[in-house]
């Protein structure tokens, strides 16, 4: 009988079963060769719920998708430098606080990143002769940044509209972990926004690439198409192409 594994790593998922994380994103600046320390508090649904917390690394690829990986395995982790409780622990409709410490190394430069993975055993299921396992959990991402020598910036690689399709290709350049936020603008004459859409919200890492595609015909009334992109501290992209 062949099994599958199928791991729910999306928050609006976990929080549609009445599990929560606050806070889902840790992010200090520090400098390097200190340490701070936080907590987080992680919420249970009704009837009881055993996690399994376990300290990874991860990335995301050109289309979004998630990567988990051992801790220490890329080369700006920061696995080493975080201290989290991994023993499996239980709740019953209860909270629990996670107390961490986390700090960068001497000669540290730019944006580590590592995460806290809370799963539920698995669940089995069969259907058809199909055996299912599916494992809730949640994914709490943790940032660390040098203070005085991150630098932010972004590039656009390739960008194109056809067919009322945009397709641009993202890449962080620098040494910070940005969160970038691109939005589709719809132009009329005179360069007025008649139109706009959100085409992209999500972390780009340090040397990551990201694809952005949007359906985006223009409206009527537009004479041409903008795409703009931001991210804290690192200078704004715009793109424009005419009707």
């Amino acid at each position: 009988m062949k099994q599958v594994w199928l791991l729910v790593l999306l928050g609006s998922l976990a929080a549609a079963a009445g599990f929560g994380v606050s806070p889902p994103v840790v992010e200090a600046t520090l400098s390097p060769g200190t340490w701070a320390g936080g907590e987080i508090t992680v919420q249970s649904p009704e009837g009881q719920l055993r996690l399994e917390p376990r300290l990874v690394d991860w990335r995301l690829g050109p289309g979004g998708e998630l990567e988990i990986l051992p801790p220490g395995s890329l080369p700006d982790s920061l696995a080493p430098f975080l201290e989290v409780p991994t023993e499996p622990f239980s709740l019953n409709g209860e909270r629990r606080v996670l107390r961490y410490r986390l700090g960068l190394p001497e000669g540290a430069r730019g944006c580590y990143h590592a995460g806290l993975l809370l799963r539920a055993p698995a669940t089995p299921s069969t259907e058809k002769g199909l055996s299912v396992r599916t494992r809730l959990g949640f994914l709490v991402l943790f940032f660390a940044t040098a203070k005085g020598n991150a630098h932010p910036d972004l590039r656009l690689t390739e960008s194109r509209y056809q067919g009322g399709r945009l397709t641009a290709w993202i890449e962080n350049t620098g040494n910070a972990c940005l969160h970038p936020r691109a939005v589709v603008e719809a132009l009329d004459k005179g360069g007025h926004v008649i139109a706009h859409e959100i085409a992209l919200e999500d972390y780009l890492l340090p040397g990551g690439v990201r694809r952005l595609e949007a359906d985006f015909p223009l409206p009527e009334g537009a004479v041409a198409l903008r795409l703009r992109v931001e991210a804290a501290g690192a200078r704004p992209l715009l793109w424009e192409v005419e009707r």
